[in-house]
């Protein structure tokens, strides 16, 4: 019974320590991706667009996230309105650990180590969250590697891949939607605090509707 005791000891902080990965997200992200500006400058003047979004995406795909929750980013410039286009895919909900721990079960025999589920409440406020932080994540770091005097403004798409419910096809929802101007968002992310608040609040206003359908939101402030 004891070494099911410490069994269950050791998933138990494997699963806390996941948790607290998922939720340092932003916390977490990466220094010195200003260093990419006079490069990114210096391609689009030699080489357009093309070129820009050719250095972005190399520099954007270095940058380190903890095993799982990142997936594909494309990118998209619009010259005229000096935007940039993020379109991430995000992870599922499985990403949120489906136990909040284990317990040694003693009866009905065999003894045995069993997960303590987490509540679907919980679970959905966790994985919103996550959400919020890679979406604050993802427009942070695209305006650290994009130089101001090309792009004022990110647009940030995350979609998660599926099966419609109807038809059990695969399908690719976009899950959120963000617009932010980078005067607004530098503002925000004057404390790192703040700026997880705001991911707390943002995936709030994503299950306003009771789901995580689509939540455009103009700013942050």
């Amino acid at each position: 019974m004891e070494a099911l005791r410490l069994d269950a000891e050791q998933r138990t902080r494997e699963v806390l320590n996941r948790v607290e990965q998922l939720e340092m997200i932003l916390h977490r992200r990466s220094g010195g991706l200003h260093a990419h500006r006079l490069p990114v400058e210096a391609t689009f003047v030699d080489e357009g667009a093309d070129g820009l979004l050719a250095v972005l995406d190399m520099a954007l795909a270095q940058v380190r996230y903890p095993e799982g929750p990142r997936g594909q980013l494309r990118l998209a410039f619009v010259p005229k309105t000096r935007e940039l286009l993020l379109e991430l895919d995000l992870p599922g909900q499985d990403a949120v650990p489906a136990a909040a721990g284990y317990r040694c079960r003693a009866s009905p025999a065999p003894e045995a180590v069993v997960p303590q589920p987490r509540k679907p409440a919980e679970a959905k406020a966790l994985y919103l969250a996550l959400v919020a932080r890679m979406a604050l994540r993802a427009i942070d770091e695209a305006f650290a590697v994009a130089p101001p005097a090309l792009v004022d403004v990110v647009v940030f798409n995350g979609h998660v891949r599926s099966k419609g419910k109807a038809t059990g096809k695969p399908a690719r929802p976009c899950l959120i939607r963000v617009r932010c101007a980078r005067e607004t968002f530098d503002d925000l992310l004057a404390l790192t605090k703040a700026a997880d608040h705001e991911a707390v609040g943002l995936s709030a206003r994503m299950s306003g509707s009771g789901k995580p359908s689509v939540a455009t939101v103009d700013g942050l402030g």
